[in-house]
Formats: C-alpha cells, structure tokens, sequence
C-alpha cells in the first residue's frame, strides 16, 4: 500500500492541476482601497479616447488607469447615484440607464448630464431591474422594459417612445428580450407566453410560432412553448439563449450550419447552489463568455463545454464573484468584469503569457513548498523538475504532471534534489542530491545511487561536464570536485580553489570552466591543467560586488555576469567590466540567467523576473500584475528548452513562458493629458486643450498636469519636459508638478517609450504662459521711464525755479542793500556837510552831527554784515542763524553787563526757511531785543520753540520800573510793524505786576 502511495498521489496532483497549467488568468482588482467609489459595481464601457467608465451603486466614475473621477448627485446633474447601465452607441454618445429607470446621455467632455424622455404605451414602472438599453447595427437606440414592452429613440425629440417605434411590436405581446441579428434586417423578440418573433424589415412582415412565411429555422427549430430570454447572435452566426426553469439552461443554434451546437446545457454539476444567467459576450478572437450569478465562463469550442473561471480567492491575483453583471473588452483585448460585491476585475486571456506550475508533497497531499531548483528535458519529451525536500517530478509536454515511474530511487520520494546535468553519452542524467548523486538511465528507467564520503553529505549544488567527459560538481561548502566516471566515479577535491559555496559552474566556448562563489568573486580554470587563467573579484575591480549569483555565454567575448545586485558584461578578450545593472532597476538579490532566441536577457531575482536588452541598456519587469504567482525566484535554476520556452524556479512552483509571445503589437502610443490643475484645482479640460496657448495670471504658476496612455495592460514609459525648465527629460507614472513658475512662455511636452527604446512618433504639447505682473509688464516698465523722465523734468523744472528764486531773492537783498546804503551815505553826506559848514560858528552842534554820522555808518555796517551774513550757503540753515543769535545775545551781556539766556527747542535748529525769511526773522530777534534794551528793561529770558507750525518768539523781561508806553512804542515802530507783516507774525505783549512778556508768532 505504501509503494501505492505516491502513485495515487501524483494521479490526483494531474487532476487537481491540469486546468490551471492550461488556463490561468491573472486578474488585477480595482476596489475602494484603489479609488472605486464602492465593492458593487454593475457596468463598465470605454470611450472613444480610451477613458474606462464605470457605473455602481454609488455614481459614476472616469478611469485613466491611475485616477479616478467620480460623478455623483452632489457634484453632477445625475438625478441619482445608482447606474444600472453604461452604453457607447454609434456616435460614440455615453448612454446612462439609471437604477430608477431614467435615462440620459452624458457628456464626457463637459461632464454633464442631458436626460432623455420617457414614454411607455403600458403602465410599467421603470424602477425594476428588468430594464436595459439596446442598440443595433445601424446605431438605433432601443429601451427593453423586460416583460413589457420595446420603445425607441427619437433624436429630433430626445424621447424613448412607443409611438417612434419602426419596428411594429403588438400591444398584446409581454417582451422578456429583444436583439437585432447582425449584418441583417431581422429583429428579434423572445415572448412571455413563449416562444420567439422575429420582424423582418425588408419583408414587413412578423415571424411568429404560429405564422412563419418567411420559414426563419429557428422558429421552427426551437420548442415555441418554451420562455427564451438573454438572446444573443455571435459572429459565427450563432443564436445564444437561456430557457428559464428551475436552474437556468443555455441552448445555442447555428443558423449557418443549420444544427444545434447546446441544447440543455446547465451548470448544475460544477455548481451546488442556485445560479443565474445574466447573459453573453463575445470577444474579438471569437471566444464566448456568459456571465451571471456564480457564472464566469468561457466556451470551449472543442468540447463545446464552458470552463468555469475558479471562484474564490486563492491568490492577490483570484477573482471571487458572486454576481458577474458585465464583461467588456476594451480596445487592448482586456476584458473588464464587474461584480456585486468585490469590485471591478481586469484581465487579458491572450496576454496570459506566464504559466505557473506548482506541485504537491507526496506525504501530506498539500500543496508543496519545497523551492524548484532543477530542470531537464528527457528522452521521451517530458520534463523532470527537481525540489527541496519535495524530490522529483516528471511532467509531460504540455507541463501536465505523470506518474513518476523511474526505479532506484527513494520510496517516500521528498528527497532533495538540487541539480541536474544531462550527459554528453545522451542517455545518462546525473541528478546531485546530499552527499551524492543519481545516475539516471534514461533507457531502463532507473537510478544508480552514487555516494562519497568525501562530500560529508554536503548538497551538489552544480553539475557540469569538460569536454573530456569529466564531471565537476560544486557543493554547498566543500568546493569543488573532480569526478571520474570512466574510472569507477573516483573523486578528488579541487585544490586550486578553497572549500566555498558554490552558486554556479559554467563552462564557456572555449573549454575553461566558470565558478560563481557567494563572497569570493568568479573563477575561471581550465579543467584539463587544472591551472586557474582568470580571477576576476571586487578587488581587482573587475566586479563591483565580491558575490557572483551566475553567468550567461553571449558570444566569444561577451559574458555576462550576476553579482548578488548587479549585472556586469565582461569583455573576454580585453578582460574589461562594465556594470550595466543596479540595485535601483533590478529589485532582490539577483538568482540566475538566460537568453532567449531574439538575443534577449531574462534575468530573475528574490522580488521578480527582468528582460534585458543589452545594446540599449533597457530593462522591463515582471511580477504578479503580468501573472507571477511568486516572484521569489531560486539561485541558479533555470533551463532554456529546445522549443524556446524558458523555465525559472521559485519557492514552491516553477514559471515556463515563451519569450516570444511576450511582445505588444502597439506602437508607443500618444500621451493623453487627463487633468489640468490650477492651485489644485482642475480648468474644463475640453476646452482648455482646444486653446494654442493656455494663459494664466502670475499669481496662477502652480501647475500640476496629469497624464496617460490610457492603455491599461501595455506597459510604457512616459517622460516629460518643461522645455524652459528641464534641462533633460523626466520620468513619470502619471504626473507633473511644477510650483511658482516665473513669468513667460513654456512648452510642456510628452512622449512614451516602449521597452525596445523606441519613442512615440507623436508628442503631446501644451504651451503655456504665465502673465508676469503689472509691474513686469513692457508697458509698466514704459511707464516708469516716463514717469521718471517727468519726475526729473519736474525737479530740474523746480530747481530752476528755485535757483531763479533765490537770484530773484539775492537781487532784491542787493536793491534793498543797495537803497538803505545810498540812503544812508546821502544822510552822512548831508550831516558831513551840515557839520562841516558848523564847525566854525557852532562846534558843538557840529560834533552832534558827527556822533549820528558815527552811529549811521555804524548800523549800516551791522545791516550790511547781516545781509552778506544771510546770503552766505554756508549759512542757509536755522542752525546757523540760532548760533548768529546766540553771538549777538553774548556780545549784548558782555557790552551791557546783562545776563540773557537763550532757550531754542532742538526743533527750530530743523526748520527749514528760505534765506529771506532767515534774514528778516534774524533781524526781527536782533531789533526787538536791542530796541527793549534800549528802553532799559531788564531781559532775563529769550525763547524758541516750534508749536502746532508756528514759531514761537518770546522775551521775558522785569517791567517794575519801566514806561511800558515806551515798550508798545518799541515794537509800534515802522521797521518792526514792516518785518511783522512781512513775515505774516503776530504780536502779543501781556505785562504782569513785575515782569512782562513779549510773544511773536509766526507761522510757518
């Protein structure tokens, strides 16, 4: 029973995994976590820009592949947030069906909604889910009131209507479906009664079960009591139905060939519990979908059976469902699944391009987990794959796994099996286990177990033959080996290089043999010397890492190398490196290599597999989004088989794909801008783009401009440039972001790359200018320079006058000077004469004349100083005549033994006078002083200050014993009321008991 055991196993590991290895379908899941509005969708269709639209419970929604943007009550014109349905007609219109039945079209550029009329012959309500929009080949629009009744759509009228109906549906009729046959002129109802109709156009006449003139096969054909709905026709001319009952039944009929393909096909033995049929798609390869409630399905034409999509989450990149209400397939050939309860699903059968093989342990029955590290094709066209503590498996051409039936080897079959190499006698495979290793006969079907006890039971991590037939095989930390199998398989260690790790043996065109050590760089010897002709490590720096995971042979003087992050080309002949590959494009620790036939690298990591191509230096990443189920690849197992495809082990499975079918028939495609946001907030982008140029205001320069291929299963890079800013171009998934732009014009430009390097043939652009502000602007800069230009004609203008002023001002100083002195001369001259005649007859008198010519010349002296004084520049300031003041006081005390003290608030030293007002108000201090003086009062005090713009003069003097007539005489005098006037002052004298106050105010 025990010998039974693994057999049985392996019979049930063919069953339970052939489906996955013939068909698996990696989905990826867009939720709320992603930006869906909510997990129950209903509908999904693309528009003729590429943007993917989106109808659930909660709105609607744009998708680009990166944002979404939603469209609800509260911030559209949608009368309600459930959409039931989306359609793209003809015309490329975007039709809503909502959940209450009211229908309209949106308009996606303007992002509006434009409700259409609704007039039905019966009393139905349309707040039923039996509802759906129709249209035909010709781009008519039809609304299906399920069980009731057809209305059509009149343009001119904007209105679903009976009354616009051409095709001449009778009232007593309850439509279950309505669909127009393509390529025809036939309309076809399913009835409520049973049965089905079909009006032909050409003809006007109705075909119905009791009156067929026009003998349509299917009303013959088909039982006519029976109720039909979901009615569909393919492109191979084919009628798809349902017929409702207990469990729905699904029928199809070839009209061409007249024969019936289904005729009760149900899935009551693949499914327990109750189901539903929602209905048919058909993709552009011919494959038909049906989809309902725990229905996902696809037809297999050669079976004519449906395969049933697994559901239920077994991976990140599973479906679960429980009601499928749309499959769409977008212009890429993905197909978009809508489901009630676990969001939207993408995923494209014809680019399932991985396949992920796993296998099972032979004592538990489970899933295995022992990591894949060995390939070899055999013989017979099958496959031996070799695990970690799982042993071996054997799978047929088609990666279906078979009972292994190989003797000579374990019982319990979990041993480790770490390496295989096929023998150059093409008989023998040597399978490297712990301590040892098998001796597969291909022929007999048996193993021959080879053990050494030099090996201390150390795996064989790698098996190579020399041209010679010598074996060598690397441990896992002894080293290296030299096995002899035409010498009873006699071992020796391999002294000239030490007992490491052994990650790889490769040996090149040229008969040298390559070693891969974990911290010990690469070696190359010659196994027939035995000598060691190349060390290439960190230190001699022709490897930028001291770990070696692999080598790849790409022509007689190129190997490639895997450091443990890096790839590294060598020159052979020139024993030169360059690193190509870095820890920023390859993610893990780097596991092993191949080269497929178009000259293509594929290289896997610990995090994923990479394409490379090595002339461009461009490489392109795999993961779970394109189908692998684990990315966690093992070190130095892979195999590259006659027919192209290439084999990587992981964990606990193996992928095979073949390079070739993993290309994208898509030129890189233009760039659409998708958003445009202004202080992060979006501008009506329809618009926008019509536009040669887009102009902001200066405080409007950040911008963020978002953008995509709106391709949502290709794989290109976008760059970008702001011609003015970037000095290079920019890599981005979906956005740029520029912040506080300065003023001018730009050019915003797009472009893809694909993974060959090849750029798109279009760009997009956007120029872009940024208003400067006002006073940045040619016409404020203008304006400034008249401005200046005025402001420096004005001052030069003012100068002038003041320059003409002060001439002015000095001339009539110099008239006034020049009157006062004639005056006086004449006055002396008179006097002189007048005492010339007198003295002889009257000397006294004479002498009295002389005293006032003495005193005369004496005043017009201290005038003149005075005048010449205030005319100076260097003297044209209040400081200046406040210090002339004080000179004057100071010569009064010390000629009249006074003690006056001056008191000049800091203020008045500020003020800034013209020369004559300096000139008549030093004259008016100095009369007004001497004049009280020469009344004999007693001046104790004299003040300036500034007050509310007047200049306050003030003398404080003792009065007791003076005529204070003679005081208002002083300053009643002609010269003192002449300077007050001219200087627009006014006088106040107040005298008390025993001093007085005069006060001069004038103001400034």
């Amino acid at each position: 029973m025990k010998k039974t055991l693994p057999f049985l196993t392996l019979f049930l590991l063919s069953l339970q995994l052939s489906l996955p290895v013939k068909g698996q379908y990696t989905f990826t899941r867009y939720t709320p976590a992603s930006g869906l509005l909510t997990y129950q969708t209903n509908t999904v269709v693309q528009d003729s820009e590429g943007f993917i639209w989106i109808g659930s419970t909660n709105g609607l929604q744009r998708f680009d592949g990166k944002e979404y943007k939603s469209f609800q009550m509260a911030n559209s014109q949608l009368p309600s947030n459930p959409v039931w349905q989306l359609l793209i007609d003809k015309k490329n219109n975007l039709w809503i069906l909502l959940a209450s039945g009211r229908v309209g079209i949106f308009d996606t550029k303007k992002f509006t909604f434009n409700e259409v009329k609704t007039h039905f012959h019966k009393g139905v309500s349309p707040n039923t889910y039996i509802k759906r929009l129709i249209t035909d080949q010709a781009g008519n629009m039809f609304y299906l009131m399920g069980g009731s009744e057809v209305t059509t759509y009149n343009p001119q009228a904007n209105e679903f209507s009976y009354l616009h109906n051409f095709v001449p549906f009778k009232v007593k009729w309850g439509i279950v479906d309505f669909v127009h046959q393509p390529h025809t002129n036939k309309y076809w109802v399913s009835l409520s009664n049973g049965g089905l109709a079909v009006y032909n156009l050409k003809t006007k006449r109705w075909n119905e079960p009791e009156h067929n003139p026009d003998h349509e096969i299917l009303i013959d054909q088909l039982n006519q009591k029976e109720v039909y709905d979901r009615l569909f026709f393919d492109s191979k001319k084919r009628f798809w139905y349902t017929q409702t009952g207990a469990s729905p039944i699904i029928g199809c009929y070839d009209i061409k060939r007249r024969q019936p393909i289904l005729t009760h096909y149900s899935f009551n033995d693949v499914l327990k519990g109750n189901y539903d049929i929602f209905g048919f798609n058909e993709q552009s390869n011919g494959t038909i979908w049906v989809r309902g409630q725990l229905v996902l399905a696809a037809f297999q034409e050669d079976t004519h059976q449906f395969g049933m999509i697994p559901n239920g989450f077994t991976s990140e990149k599973s479906i679960a469902y429980e009601r499928v209400r749309t499959i769409y397939e977008d212009r890429e050939n993905n197909l978009w699944v809508t489901t009630n309860n676990n969001g939207v699903f993408r995923f494209n059968p014809s680019q399932e391009f991985f396949t992920n093989v796993p296998h099972l342990n032979r004592q538990s029955g489970l899933r295995g987990t022992g990591r894949v590290h060995a390939f070899m094709p055999t013989r017979e066209q099958t496959l031996l794959v070799g695990t970690w503590g799982d042993g071996l498996f054997e799978y047929d051409k088609n990666l279906k796994p078979i009972p292994l039936s190989i003797k000579g080897l374990p019982e319990h079959g979990n041993f480790n099996v770490w390496s295989m190499r096929a023998s150059s006698d093409s008989n023998t495979i040597w399978i490297g286990t712990d301590g040892g290793m098998y001796a597969l006969n291909q022929r007999s079907k048996s193993c021959k177990w080879i053990h050494w006890d030099e090996l201390a039971n150390e795996p064989i991590r790698h098996i190579t033959e020399d041209k010679n037939g010598e074996l060598w095989i690397g441990t896992a930390g002894k080293g290296i080996f030299k096995v002899s199998p035409r010498n009873n398989f006699k071992i020796c260690a391999f002294d000239a290089i030490p007992q490491f790790s052994i990650n790889k043996l490769l040996p090149d065109s040229r008969g040298n043999i390559w070693v891969a050590t974990p911290e010990n760089g690469a070696y190359v010897f010659n196994p027939t010397s035995g000598k060691i002709v190349r060390r290439l490590t960190f230190e001699n720096k022709l490897l930028p890492e001291r770990g070696v995971a692999g080598f790849l042979q790409c022509n007689d003087s190129l190997m490639v190398i895997l450091t443990a992050t890096r790839v590294v080309c060598h020159n052979m002949m020139l024993n030169r490196s360059r690193t190509i590959g870095t820890p920023g494009r390859i993610s893990g620790f780097n596991a092993d290599i191949e080269k497929d036939k178009n000259g293509y690298l594929w290289i896997t990591s610990t995090n994923g597999l990479y394409k490379l191509n090595i002339p461009k230096v461009i490489f392109s990443s795999f993961n779970r989004t394109d189908g692998l189920e684990n990315e966690n690849f093992t070190q130095s197992a892979s195999y590259h088989l006659p027919d192209g495809r290439l084999l990587f082990g992981t964990v606990n499975q193996f992928v095979v794909f073949n390079p070739a079918r993993i290309h994208y028939n898509i030129t890189p495609p233009e760039v659409k801008i998708t958003d445009f946001k202004v202080l992060n907030k979006s501008l009506p982008l329809d618009s926008l783009l019509q536009l040669k140029e887009i102009e902001l205001e200066h405080n409007q320069n950040s911008i963020l401009i978002r953008f995509s291929t709106l391709l949502y299963n290709s794989a290109y890079i976008i760059k970008y440039k702001l011609e003015e800013i970037d000095d290079d171009w920019r890599i981005a998934e979906h956005e740029a972001i520029y912040n506080y732009l300065p003023p001018g014009r730009y050019h915003f430009i797009l472009k893809t790359v694909d993974e060959e390097g090849n750029e798109s043939k279009q760009t997009t652009k956007l120029t872009i200018k940024i208003n400067p502000p006002f006073y940045q602007t040619w016409w404020f800069y203008i304006s400034i320079l008249v401005l200046t230009a005025a402001i420096i004609f004005w001052l030069d203008s003012e100068r002038m006058k003041r320059k003409d002023a002060l001439v002015k001002m000095r001339n009539t100083i110099a008239d006034s000077l020049h009157q006062d002195v004639s005056t006086v001369l004449n006055n002396i001259n008179v006097l002189s004469e007048i005492a010339r005649i007198k003295t002889d007859t009257d000397p006294l008198k004479s002498k009295e004349f002389i005293d006032q010519i003495h005193d005369k010349s004496g005043s017009m002296i201290v005038a003149m100083d005075d005048m010449l004084w205030s005319i100076n520049p260097a003297n044209d300031s209040m400081e200046k005549v406040v210090e002339r003041l004080q000179e004057f006081i100071e010569g009064l005390n010390l000629e009249n033994d006074t003690k006056i003290l001056l008191e000049v608030e800091e203020k008045v030293k500020s003020l800034q006078l013209d020369m004559r007002v300096r000139h008549q108000l030093l004259i008016l201090f100095k009369e007004s002083i001497q004049h009280l003086i020469y009344t004999e009062a007693e001046i104790y005090k004299i003040r300036l200050k500034v007050v509310l713009s007047v200049l306050d003069f003030s003398i404080d003097f003792f009065s007791s014993n003076l005529n204070r007539q003679s005081v208002k005489y002083v300053f009643e005098s002609k010269e003192i009321i002449q300077m007050l006037d001219n200087l627009k002052a006014y006088l106040d004298i107040q005298h008390q008991e025993k001093h007085s106050v005069v006060q001069v105010k004038i103001a400034l």
